[in-house]
């Protein structure tokens, strides 16, 4: 799921794809990222030169806008970079850790 519906030339469907979610205030990703990610939840995050020059230059966000959204991510522990090329990054979110069985005979019962 990209941060914001735009992608370099000839890559198309990515933002098509999702769930069905629908939340508020989150029309794209890029809207307010880290709320918006927590609450979406992709498996996938793709961020491309053009969603950083979108943000920059149409929505007036702040230079590097969008590696900083990567940062804050890859710090929570909730992704991991899988590629990454200037402003070209890929996430994949962390696998969750299996629930711990509880022991034998601990039922109570």
């Amino acid at each position: 799921m990209p941060l914001i519906n735009v992608g370099p030339y000839a890559v198309e469907g990515v933002d098509t794809h999702s769930d069905g979610t629908v939340i508020e205030g989150c029309d794209q990703l890029a809207d307010d990222p880290i709320r918006c990610v927590d609450a979406e939840s992709p498996d996938v995050l793709l961020t491309f030169d053009a969603v950083e020059a979108q943000g920059r230059d149409l929505d007036l966000k702040p230079p590097g806008w969008s590696l900083q959204v990567v940062q804050e991510l890859v710090a929570s522990g909730r992704y991991v970079i899988t590629y990454q090329n200037g402003y070209d990054v890929v996430l994949r979110k962390v696998a969750e850790p299996p629930a711990a069985e509880a022991p034998a005979g601990a039922g109570g019962g």
